[in-house]
Order: structure tokens, then C-alpha cells, then sequence
């Protein structure tokens, strides 16, 4: 899934949402129908992957991370990234491997402290199965 601009304000946990699918073979995700979130359809392991671009500079702080099942909060996250003290524009990605169930969803938050609503840009949200 893929997202051309998403506008994060300051301060403010953001749940990214996806607007468009390179393929969807397996039904994880529906544009219409809970935008921001990847569902497994069958228990497994899976690789996942997420990231994107926020080009401003002087940010103390950046976070990009995923949740399981609507757990909110970075401190509930099953895998994350942050940069601290960035004085230039960062890409941010991450990648991991979990076993999920049948009918978990999982989300991509992000975070900044820049002192106004920023763009998230070039965002993009991947899940591959590595054993079914």
C-alpha cells in the first residue's frame, strides 16, 4: 500500500492511512473499508514493512510504528524506528518478521515534534507471508 502525502500535526500520535494498492492478491487491505489497516487472512509467519519520508528539518524527534489490533501508543508497538535530532529532511523505514492469527490487523502511526502539521510523503505499508 502506498500513500502520496499525509499531512501529521505536531505532537500528535497519527494513524497513517493508505490510499493505493501496487496489488492486493490476498485481500489484506480495502481502500474504501478501514484504509490504515492490514488484516491477516490466514495464521502464519509474515514479513512487514513500512517507512517513508519527512522532509523538514530541525525535528528533536520522529517515530514510525506499528500496532496490533488497535493497541494504541508507541509503547504498545510490536516494532518501531525513531530518529532523534535530525537537522535534514530522513526517510524512516522498518521491517520485521511475526507470526500473526487468522484475522489480526495491523497499523502505522507516525509521530513529530517539529511545531507545526507536517507531510509524510512517500509512505508505503508491505506484508508478505513467509510460511503459511
Amino acid at each position: 500500500m502506498t500513500n502520496a502525502t499525509q499531512n501529521v500535526s505536531t505532537a500528535t500520535a497519527t494513524k497513517l492511512t493508505w490510499d493505493t494498492e501496487a496489488y492486493d492478491t490476498t485481500a489484506y487491505h480495502d481502500t474504501g473499508t478501514n484504509p490504515e489497516r492490514l488484516t491477516i487472512p490466514t495464521t502464519g509467519k509474515y514479513r512487514v514493512s513500512a517507512g517513508g519520508f519527512f522532509g523538514f528539518t530541525d525535528v528533536t524527534e520522529f517515530d514510525l510504528w506499528i500496532t496490533l489490533n488497535n493497541s494504541t501508543g508507541i509503547g504498545n508497538s510490536i516494532a518501531g524506528q525513531s530518529l532523534h535530532n535530525q537537522t535534514a529532511g530522513k526517510a524512516v523505514n522498518l521491517s520485521f518478521d511475526r507470526e500473526f492469527t487468522a484475522s489480526d490487523y495491523i497499523e502505522a502511526y507516525c509521530y513529530h515534534d517539529n511545531g507545526s502539521t507536517r507531510a509524510f510523503t512517500n509512505g508505503y505499508f508491505t506484508i508478505a507471508t513467509l510460511d503459511v
